[in-house]
């Protein structure tokens, strides 16, 4: 068990405020690449790996924050519908 599973109830509770703020899905990942929580297309992978190669990742991977302007230009192997 991670420390976010742990807090599991508090961390979906971000991201439905955080999604509702922005008005944009949101997924939180563990530092192992397990979805700990998810709005909208994402609530039903929670629990589930992000897929290896995916823009989420690269993230975990690198440590640096990114952000996929045009998902219909994006190279990378996005777990998400375009």
């Amino acid at each position: 068990m991670t420390e976010f599973s742990r807090i599991a109830d508090f961390i979906q509770s971000y991201a439905d405020n955080i999604s509702k703020v922005l008005g944009l899905d949101v997924t939180i990942l563990d530092e192992q690449g397990i979805r700990v929580s998810g709005t909208g297309y994402y609530q039903e992978l929670i629990g589930l790996p992000a897929p290896e190669g995916s823009f989420f990742r690269m993230i975990l991977q690198t440590g640096q924050p990114g952000m996929i302007f045009d998902m219909t230009d994006c190279n990378m192997k996005c777990d998400t519908p375009a």
